[in-house]
């Protein structure tokens, strides 16, 4: 599984977004990691941004890369689930 992953990231995701650097590829293999040792997997993008010191619009980019890859798949939740709290 792990070669599947390293494959994905370092071979099939430049191909998508030349411009990436490796920094960046280290960024997206932290955040499988965070989700992989989650009992439930979410981001908090907020906190990403600010913890890594990354841009908003490069931090989407990368997620976007991650979806197109099939690394990711995010599901959003909508502004109504958000404060409905049985």
């Amino acid at each position: 599984m792990l070669s599947i992953l390293d494959k994905t990231l370092y071979s099939d995701i430049p191909f998508f977004l030349p411009s990436i650097t490796d920094g960046n590829l280290r960024l997206m293999k932290a955040i499988t990691g965070i989700l992989t040792n989650t009992s439930i997997p979410r981001l908090q993008v907020r906190s990403l941004y600010a913890d890594w010191a990354i841009g908003t619009e490069k931090l989407y980019q990368l997620f976007e890369v991650m979806q197109t890859s099939d690394l990711l798949r995010f599901i959003q939740e909508s502004q109504e689930s958000r404060f409905y709290h049985p």
